[in-house]
């Protein structure tokens, strides 16, 4: 084409050069739906049922702190969890070697190691309300229900 521009067009381009400039706020539809699409991460995962409720344990050095202590299972799979102000430390029984996901809302979930006696350590520990995914070696997938920390 041997057409020269024409002044409309260069006004055209302008316009949508500083269109795509521009930085619009994230949609709230498009946020809940990024949300939802979390939840799908670990649908394939059973839910590990809480067994033992939050026990409060005494505090070792002084009686004003203190760690929560939760059993969830799943068959003959348990997740022993406690979680204090420092950390959030657990065992999974019997022992296997995995990961742990801690899934808070509103963040990327935070990998961590399960060694293979069953320990894992989340340091510093989650803020507000979590959940944990158990990845197992095994391809064995258990969630935990949400957790107030």
């Amino acid at each position: 084409m041997s057409e020269r521009w024409e002044p409309d067009d260069d006004e055209l381009l302008s316009a949508l050069g500083e269109a795509l400039q521009e930085e619009d706020a994230v949609p709230p539809r498009v946020t809940a739906m990024g949300k939802g699409l979390f939840s799908l991460y670990s649908l394939e995962a059973e839910l590990a049922a809480l067994e033992q409720g939050d026990k409060l344990l005494a505090g070792v050095r002084s009686t004003s702190t203190g760690a929560r202590e939760l059993d969830f299972t799943l068959g003959t799979l348990t997740l022993h969890v406690e979680l204090s102000s420092r950390q959030l430390s657990g065992q999974v029984v019997p022992p296997q070697p995995g990961e742990i996901d801690v899934q808070t809302q509103g963040d990327r979930p935070r990998r961590v190691e399960v060694d293979e006696v069953g320990w894992f350590t989340v340091t510093p520990p989650p803020r507000g309300e979590f959940r944990l995914l158990f990845l197992g070696a095994d391809g064995l997938r258990a969630v935990t229900d949400w957790i107030s920390g």
